[in-house]
């Protein structure tokens, strides 16, 4: 079933880890490096967005670099290694003047939960853990690092889309300069109605009949 936003959406926020990415992580075995994975539908979503001019930023407790350059490379705002993302997104909100209501933030575990509260439409992904599942607006299909990312970007865009459209094939009010004026109307008439139709007199002068 389609999603449908009941607020407005002015600024997106999303997590990463269980968001971007399936929420596992394979770690070198020589280096100790760890690798994330993540879904291309996604970055062409994100894609979209910015096309579409949304505003968008990223929000993570993980510390690991990756994080940084993933999001760099999708052109988005990041902060990570942010453990209280709640408070975090509240001042930041507050920085930039957003009206909480107008936000909406996409979650996947307890350290969202103070962002899910915050926002005016709370979306989490399909496989989201149970305890914020309740405060969600939305629960996406898909799950994280699974094209849950582009399922969020359709449903916004297609919703914006279809709003547009509405408003351009809605009917105009007439403007105050085409509204019928009976009292002009009737003034136009009289004037017209005392002119009347001229007799000549065989004096020479006219009378009006």
């Amino acid at each position: 079933m389609p999603i449908c936003f009941e607020n407005p959406i002015d600024f997106v926020v999303f997590d990463f880890d269980g968001v971007f990415t399936d929420n596992t992580v394979w770690v070198t075995q020589d280096t100790g490096i760890e690798l994330v994975r993540c879904s291309r539908a996604d970055g062409l979503g994100i894609a979209l967005m910015h096309q579409a001019g949304v505003p968008m930023y990223v929000l993570s407790t993980e510390v690991n670099p990756v994080v940084e350059a993933r999001c760099q490379k999708l052109g988005l705002e990041v902060e990570h290694g942010i453990a209280d993302k709640g408070t975090r997104l509240k001042k930041l909100l507050n920085e930039r003047g957003i009206d909480p209501s107008r936000v909406a933030y996409v979650g996947n575990d307890v350290n969202d939960a103070g962002c899910l509260e915050l926002v005016g439409t709370a979306v989490v992904v399909a496989d989201a853990h149970p305890d914020v599942i309740g405060l969600a607006d939305h629960v996406l299909s898909r799950s994280g690092g699974f094209g849950a990312v582009r399922e969020f970007c359709d449903a916004l865009l297609a919703q914006r889309d279809a709003e547009d459209s509405q408003a351009e094939v809605s009917p105009k009010r007439p403007s105050a300069s085409s509204t019928f004026d009976a009292n002009s109307f009737r003034s136009k008439r009289g004037a017209k109605s005392s002119r009347g139709r001229e007799r000549k007199l065989p004096s020479g002068d006219t009378t009006l009949v």
